[in-house]
């Protein structure tokens, strides 16, 4: 596979993780719980702060999607090092090849 490609469908696969998990989170949670933070000071003046249950919920949301986040990173990074190391092994024999021949 070549480095694009491996980029493409590990990047797409990151993509898609996230956005079901934060399909999920919007769905089954009220906004008050993961967008609370998103809305203008217009309007959360005139909404009551977080209760102690919302912001445990909150808690409980974030902790997953660093998980995730943390885990894609490392086995992509990973994986792209043995991929690189795999390229520059490659292109080595073959410069060992042509010197060989000559």
């Amino acid at each position: 596979m070549s480095l694009f490609l491996y980029i493409v469908v590990h990047g797409s696969i990151f993509a898609i993780v996230f956005t079901l998990y934060l399909l999920a989170v919007m769905i089954g949670f009220s906004p008050r719980v993961w967008a609370m933070s998103d809305y203008p000071p217009e309007i959360t003046e005139h909404v009551p702060p977080q209760t102690k249950k919302e912001k445990r919920k909150a808690t409980l949301i974030y902790i997953p999607f660093m998980i995730i986040g943390i885990i894609v990173a490392i086995v992509g990074g990973s994986l792209l090092l043995v991929i690189v190391g795999s390229y520059c092994q490659l292109g080595s024999k073959r410069k060992s090849k042509k010197v060989n021949q000559q």
